[in-house]
């Protein structure tokens, strides 16, 4: 079963996490498991390593957003997206790669078509 304690593991292969941020991440970990278990079809495989790792995925952004966001001496969150470019690219970059290998599980719940007769 995949836990946020699965997530946080994998979410420390990608960052260092101190002993101050450990319950942080784990909460972050936490809601981004609940963000992605939230969008999985009914009859997906709960189990699926694909599952743990969009969820660090989506933690390891949030991260490095909540550290940028925490830097000494910013002011604005435009600031902050100068400051901190690359690292965030990085950061949605793995967090883009993990979501697309997780699509095949995901429940299609945002497509709406309709006709219209004038």
């Amino acid at each position: 079963m995949i836990t946020q304690w699965s997530v946080l593991s994998l979410l420390r292969q990608l960052t260092d996490i101190g002993e101050g941020e450990e319950k942080v991440c784990l909460g972050i970990a936490l809601n981004s498991l609940e963000r992605v278990n939230s969008r999985l079809k009914a009859d997906a495989d709960r189990d699926d390593v694909r599952i743990a790792q969009a969820a660090a995925g989506l933690a390891y952004y949030a991260l490095c957003v909540r550290r940028a966001g925490n830097s000494d001496g910013v002011e604005s969150f435009k600031a902050v997206k100068k400051g901190a470019d690359s690292s965030l690219k990085f950061a949605a970059s793995v967090r883009d790669a993990a979501l697309a290998e997780l699509t095949p599980l995901l429940s299609d719940d945002g497509f709406f078509c309709c006709g219209v007769e004038i």
